[in-house]
């Protein structure tokens, strides 16, 4: 009869703890992770209000900044990216654009932009910013051409934009990122 009941006692300790690890594991598996982010708090595009982003009032910069670029990602992740019905996977950008990389050839960080791209015409940027066409005075006629060129060396006269990894300046003091820089000088 003891061992009955010794028996039934280690069923039932195995019975409990194998039911409380259960409902520890479908606890922590139900539980959104890092794969699912940005949802929950961001759904279709949209908040759905469960975001709270606190900091306290002795708040270490280091806290502060990682806060602030917490709400950026999750301002930014508050979209719906729709593909264009007529592309087929490709983005559609509207205006005057132009991509300045060629397939063989990409842009990279502190490269010139002359050299991957030394021209732009009224060719490449399609919306209208360059012009080709015909002027008439009482002169007389004449043809011209629009265009864009860009120096492949930043030692030349003219000085050529470039892409850099750097701290902005101005408005947005202190933001660290690529930025478009465009050198200034009296030559160009």
């Amino acid at each position: 009869m003891q061992r009955l009941k010794r028996a039934v006692k280690r069923i039932a300790a195995i019975g409990t703890g194998v039911a409380m690890l259960g409902a520890t594991m479908t606890g922590a598996l139900a539980q959104p992770d890092m794969a699912d982010y940005p949802s929950p708090f961001i759904v279709d595009g949209k908040d759905s209000g469960n975001i709270a982003i606190v900091v306290g009032a002795e708040a270490r910069s280091a806290d502060t900044i990682g806060a602030l670029d917490i709400a950026k990602q999750l301002q930014f992740d508050s979209k719906v990216c729709a593909p264009d019905a007529a592309s087929s996977g490709s983005v559609t950008v509207s205006g005057d654009a132009v991509e300045i990389s060629h397939s063989s050839d990409l842009l990279e960080l502190r490269e010139t932009i002359g050299d991957v791209r030394e021209t732009l015409t009224d060719v490449e940027v399609a919306g209208g910013g360059l012009a080709s066409g015909k002027i008439t005075t009482d002169e007389g006629s004449t043809e011209f051409n629009q265009y864009l060129r860009f120096t492949d060396n930043s030692d030349a006269i003219g000085y050529s934009p470039r892409v850099n990894f750097t701290e902005s300046e101005g408005i947005l003091d202190g933001y660290v990122g690529d930025y478009l820089y465009i050198q200034d000088s009296d030559n160009t």
